[in-house]
């Protein structure tokens, strides 16, 4: 679940609003982001490398989250018997085409806040990236949760990488 509340508040001690830091990839990415995201093998591989990262293969431990209560919803670490972590980027279109990825501080186990991007001239965010590395026998729904569909800028797409179903685009 990604913390766009906190992320606004980041941006607005810095003088920014999310509008004037992240711009619409309409105007200036010729493409589909999909497309463009999943031609780069580079950007793939760590986009691979953050799923890894996020500990996904640890085993799960099934109930964990229920016998946690409602504070994992509100971004309280699940417990400390699981080693898995979100993970995530901005994923950046860079004024000549190319793109590039800004990684985010590693997350909670069902949580994470990220930064504002760090953009250069003529850059757009076209989407952002986080991990999902929790199972269904964990208590966990698959893909997106509410609130990250819910906190996604309408100026670029989601993906999010679930232990059941793969990248999720939303």
């Amino acid at each position: 679940m990604i913390d766009m509340a906190e992320l606004k508040r980041r941006l607005a001690q810095k003088g920014k609003t999310p509008a004037t830091h992240v711009n619409a990839p309409a105007a200036a990415a010729p493409g589909n982001p999909r497309t463009l995201i999943e031609q780069d093998a580079a950007l793939i591989g760590h986009l691979d490398a953050l799923w890894a990262q996020s500990s996904s293969a640890t085993a799960s431990v099934p109930g964990s989250r229920a016998a946690q209560g409602p504070l994992v919803g509100a971004g309280v670490a699940a417990g400390p018997q699981s080693l898995k972590h979100e993970h995530g980027c901005w994923i950046i279109q860079r004024a000549d085409g190319t793109l590039r990825w800004h990684d985010w501080p590693v997350g909670q186990r069902d949580a994470m806040t990220p930064p504002a991007p760090n953009l250069g001239p003529g850059e757009i965010v076209i989407a952002e990236y986080h991990t999902h590395p929790n199972s269904s026998d964990e208590g966990y729904n698959n893909g997106p949760s509410q609130a990250d569909i819910g906190a996604k800028d309408a100026t670029h797409v989601g993906i999010c990488r679930s232990a059941v179903g793969g990248r999720h685009w939303y």
